[in-house]
């Protein structure tokens, strides 16, 4: 089980025409957030008139996990390239916080910065792909709930 005295701030990086996967996703969010273990942070909070690149470069500074939802559209935006990865990358590379790729599509995912990482759903098969995709989205959440567990795991660890 989660830890809620150890809470993780997620931000989910996602292209909008995979907007629809982002509202299925987090349909299997909600148990975790009710338990207050996840924070869960997207571009979708960012109300009128705010300054949305700076609030989307603030919450990947503070994030602990990334949640990237790839598809052929996602590796195709500048901005997920230029800016969400690059800070992703870096914050993952110091041990500050963690990549975790999903597949929603299929996309040339291997050749980028993500294939040296393990991807879910199991297998790397995109949950567009399953013949179920309520089962496809409840192996990620599996996947990622173990994930989690192993960072909290790993803080505790190291006393914090």
């Amino acid at each position: 089980m989660l830890d809620p005295t150890i809470p993780l701030k997620i931000v989910s990086s996602y292209s909008h025409v995979d907007r629809e996967y982002l509202g299925k996703f987090d349909k299997f969010w909600q148990p975790l957030r009710a338990e207050s273990a996840v924070v869960s942070w997207t571009d979708r909070g960012i109300l009128a008139g705010q300054v949305w690149d700076d609030l989307i470069k603030k919450a990947f500074q503070e994030a602990d996990v990334y949640l990237f939802l790839l598809s052929a559209d996602a590796l195709a935006s500048e901005y997920i390239n230029t800016v969400e990865i690059k800070i992703a990358t870096e914050r993952s590379a110091t041990g500050s916080a963690a990549i975790i790729p999903i597949i929603v599509r299929p996309c040339l995912w291997q050749y980028t910065a993500f294939k040296h990482l393990q991807a879910l759903p199991s297998g790397g098969k995109a949950i567009s792909t399953w013949a179920n995709e309520d089962e496809a989205l409840l192996d990620v959440a599996g996947g990622l709930i173990q994930r989690l567990i192993d960072i909290q795991q790993q803080r505790k660890a190291q006393g914090g």
